[in-house]
């Protein structure tokens, strides 16, 4: 049976129904046990990650609705200097109201 506190039957190996130690017992709630834990844990992943999932989602969705306003345009315009043409950055922002 593999518990210290086991007692053999007399001249035969443990079969189903042999009655079971006390360490074994209080073994087998707390395993029970441990398992509810892993479950109350598991769907708690799960909540979460749909949780992060719709954020995400919904964050999207809003910084679209608040962007559609949002117009943005680079460029580069040439600039005539003393030692010949280069190109100035340039970002043009606006917003509609």
């Amino acid at each position: 049976m593999g518990w210290d506190d086991a007692t053999e039957p007399a001249g035969r190996p443990y079969t189903y129904g042999d009655p079971l130690s006390v360490r074994m017992l209080w073994y087998s709630g707390q395993r029970g046990k441990a398992n509810d834990y892993y479950s109350v844990s598991d769907t708690f992943i799960k909540v979460l990650v749909a949780n992060h999932i719709l954020a995400a989602v919904e964050a999207a969705w809003s910084a679209a609705r608040f962007n559609k306003n949002l117009k943005m345009h680079a460029s580069k315009a040439p600039v005539r200097t003393s030692t010949g043409m280069t190109f100035v950055p340039q970002l043009n922002l606006s917003y509609n109201f």
